[in-house]
């Protein structure tokens, strides 16, 4: 029935009117919102065939690990009222979106992962570490961040931007 009803409402239309958003949800958002909403059924199920296909090599690969350590992000953070990095400003959506995070594999995956602050560039600005798990591995994540976090006290410091 799941599933069923998702497809009910899909062809109900939107639930909100995202053009009723613009000036108080980032325009490039609402465009990505768009443009997903408007990929063919055929490319949607091949994706979802792709996603699973991501989770058996990620499955197959975290047997013989507890964790996989990893940066937040691909290059230095930036000005929060910019939408993504300087240096992938004009390129597709998709690339401003996907080209510097390395968060997004887990949120496909439906795997815990959780972001500690790790220190700073020699530039000052903050620098993240991502502690990712297998499937249902939330206790050890969580508690590998907050030995992290003992080991490596963050909170007293501020970037210097």
């Amino acid at each position: 029935m799941g599933g069923d009803l998702a497809a009910r409402l899909c062809q109900r239309g939107d639930l909100l009117d995202w053009e009723d958003w613009r000036g108080q949800v980032d325009d490039d958002l609402i465009d990505l919102l768009r443009e997903g909403a408007e990929l063919p059924a055929g490319r949607v199920a091949k994706a979802d065939v792709f996603r699973g296909g991501m989770w058996d090599t990620f499955s197959a690969f975290m047997e013989g690990y507890d964790l996989l350590v990893s940066p937040t992000l691909a290059m230095p953070t930036f000005a929060v009222d910019r939408f993504c990095p300087p240096a992938l400003e004009g390129q597709s959506l998709r690339r401003r979106v996907l080209g510097w995070l390395v968060t997004y594999p887990f949120n496909m995956l439906t795997t815990p992962a959780i972001t500690v602050p790790a220190g700073f560039t020699a530039a000052g600005l903050p620098v993240g570490l991502q502690l990712a798990g297998g499937l249902h591995a939330d206790r050890e994540v969580l508690r590998a961040a907050a030995a992290f976090e003992r080991v490596r006290p963050w909170a007293q410091q501020r970037p210097e931007r």
